[in-house]
C-alpha cells in the first residue's frame, strides 16, 4: 500500500510542534520575565539562587502540560503555596497557574472544567489568606481568582470550537458518503434499466425468429420464395438481437472502467 503523502502546511501556517514550541517560549518569557518587571506593590523580585529557581521552575513544568496537564496543574499549585509561605509571589507564578488551568480544561469535559476550576480557586485562594497576601487587599486575591476562572473559560469555548469543527466535518463526510451511495444506487437501478429493456427486445426478436422459421419449414415444399423471405427475416432478427447484446456490453464495460 502506498502511504499517502502529508500535506504541507499553508503559507504563513506554523507546524504544530514549531506552534507548541513558540507557545512555551512565551509562556517562558511573562512567567520568568514578569519578576524582573517593577510592577506596583511588587512582592518579590529574585536576587539569589533561591529565588531564581522558584521564578523558573514554573517555566521549566509547564511544556509537559499537553502530557500530564492534571500533573502540571497540582505542580503550579504547589509552587504557588510555596511562593505565598516564602512571601515571594509575582505575577508569573499566576498567569503559570492559569495556562495549567487552561491546559486541563481544554483536554476535559465541561462538568470537569468546572470543578477544577473551582477547586483551584479554592486552594489558590485559601493559600493566599494564609500567607503573607493576607495583609494585601483582597483586590488581588480577586483578580488572581478572576484570571484562573479567565482561563477556564477560553478553555471552554475553544473546545466548543473545535468540537464543533469536529461535527460539521464528520457531517460533511456523511454528506459525501450519501452521495456517493445515492450514486452507486443510481448506476444499479440504471443497470437494471438496460437488462429489462435487452430482455424485451431479445424476447421479441426471438418470438420473430421462433414465428418465421415456423413460416420457412412449412412454406419450403411448396413456397420457396416464401421461405427464403422468413430465412431472411430469420438473419435480421438475429443481427438485431447481437447489436442489442453488444451495445449492453459495451456501457457495461464502460462503466466498470470508468473511475470511481
Amino acid at each position: 500500500m502506498t502511504p499517502v503523502p502529508r500535506s504541507s502546511p499553508a503559507l504563513g501556517e506554523l507546524p504544530p510542534k514549531v506552534t507548541a514550541w513558540v507557545a512555551d517560549l512565551a509562556a517562558a518569557v511573562v512567567v520568568i520575565g514578569s519578576a524582573f518587571v517593577p510592577f506596583p506593590e511588587a512582592q518579590f523580585h529574585p536576587t539569589d539562587a533561591a529565588g531564581f529557581a522558584l521564578v523558573v521552575a514554573p517555566a521549566l513544568v509547564l511544556p509537559l502540560r499537553r502530557r500530564a496537564p492534571l500533573a502540571v496543574l497540582t505542580a503550579c499549585i504547589a509552587l504557588y503555596g510555596v511562593a505565598a509561605f516564602a512571601g515571594r509571589l509575582w505575577p508569573g507564578i499566576v498567569v503559570a497557574v492559569a495556562i495549567a488551568v487552561f491546559a486541563v480544561a481544554s483536554r476535559s469535559t465541561r462538568r470537569r472544567t468546572v470543578v477544577v476550576t473551582l477547586a483551584t480557586i479554592a486552594v489558590v485562594v485559601l493559600l493566599s489568606l494564609m500567607t503573607s497576601m493576607a495583609g494585601v487587599p483582597g483586590t488581588r486575591i480577586f483578580a488572581v481568582a478572576v484570571t484562573i476562572a479567565f482561563a477556564a473559560a477560553a478553555a471552554d469555548a475553544e473546545r466548543s470550537a473545535r468540537a464543533y469543527i469536529l461535527a460539521i466535518t464528520e457531517r460533511a463526510e456523511r454528506a459525501e458518503q450519501t452521495r456517493e451511495s445515492e450514486a452507486r444506487r443510481r448506476v444499479t437501478e440504471e443497470r437494471l434499466r438496460i437488462a429489462r429493456d435487452l430482455h424485451d427486445a431479445v424476447a421479441h426478436q426471438i418470438a420473430v425468429i421462433s414465428l418465421n422459421a415456423g413460416v420457412a419449414a412449412s412454406a419450403l415444399p411448396s413456397r420457396p420464395e416464401a421461405a427464403q423471405d422468413a430465412v431472411r427475416t430469420i438473419r435480421s432478427a438475429a443481427n438485431t438481437v447481437l447489436g442489442e447484446i453488444g451495445t449492453l456490453l459495451e456501457v457495461l464495460r464502460t462503466d466498470e472502467d470508468a473511475p470511481g
